[in-house]
C-alpha cells in the first residue's frame, strides 16, 4: 500500500483505525518523513484518540523516534505532561522507551514529576515489566545530576526485581550494574 505524499490528518486517523500491524506503522512513519508537520498531529492523536487508535499512534511515534529522536524535542514537555496523565499503559511504554533510550533528558527544566511518576510505575506490581524497566532507565538518566536518586533507584529496583518475571530481572541487573560503576568525572 503506497501513501500519497500529501497524506492528511483524516487519512492518518483512518490508517490508525485499520489495524496494529507493523506495515501500517511503517506507512505512518513514511508519511511523517514526507510531511514532518504530521508529527505534531500524530502526537495529539496518541493522547486524544480512544484506544486502540491512540496507542497505535504512540507506537508509530516510538518506531519513528527510535530512528529520528530529535523530532520529539519540540514536543517533549507536552508529551511528558500527557504520559503522566495517560491511563493507557501502551502509550506510556512507547514514549518511555524513546525517553529512556534516545532523548537527553537533561534539557528538562522541571523533571521532578516525571521522576516521581517513574518511581511509582517501577514500584507498582500491576504495571507491565517493560514499562517498569523503561521507567527505571529514565530515572537512571537523572542519577548523575541528583546523586540521592541513585540509592533510591537501587532500593526500589531491587524490590521490584524480587516480585517480577525474569524479563525484568535481567534488564534490572544491567541497570544496577551501571549504577554501581564509579562515575567518569569527565562525562556529562
Amino acid at each position: 500500500m503506497n501513501m500519497p505524499e500529501s497524506l492528511k490528518e483524516n487519512e492518518l486517523l483512518k490508517l490508525l483505525n485499520t489495524d496494529s500491524s507493523r506495515v501500517i506503522a511503517d506507512l505512518i512513519c513514511d508519511a511523517v518523513d514526507k510531511n514532518p508537520e504530521l508529527f505534531g498531529s500524530l502526537v495529539q492523536m496518541s493522547f486524544n484518540q480512544p484506544y486502540p487508535a491512540g496507542m497505535r499512534a504512540a507506537r508509530a511515534i516510538q518506531i519513528y523516534c527510535l530512528e529520528k529522536p530529535d523530532v520529539m524535542i519540540p514536543y517533549l514537555e507536552e508529551i511528558i505532561t500527557n504520559i503522566l496523565e495517560s491511563k493507557t499503559e501502551g502509550i506510556r511504554r512507547n514514549y518511555l522507551q524513546v525517553l529512556a533510550q534516545k532523548i537527553d533528558l537533561n534539557i528538562l527544566e522541571e523533571p521532578g514529576s516525571l521522576i516521581s511518576q517513574c518511581f511509582d510505575w517501577l514500584a507498582d506490581s500491576k504495571v507491565k515489566p517493560a514499562t517498569r524497566i523503561y521507567a527505571a532507565e529514565v530515572i537512571k538518566k537523572f542519577c548523575n545530576q541528583e546523586p540521592d536518586l541513585k540509592r533510591e533507584l537501587i532500593d526500589v529496583l531491587e524490590f521490584a526485581m524480587e516480585e517480577c518475571p525474569v524479563s525484568l530481572r535481567g534488564r534490572g541487573r544491567k541497570i544496577l550494574a551501571a549504577l554501581s560503576k564509579p562515575q567518569d568525572r569527565n562525562k556529562k
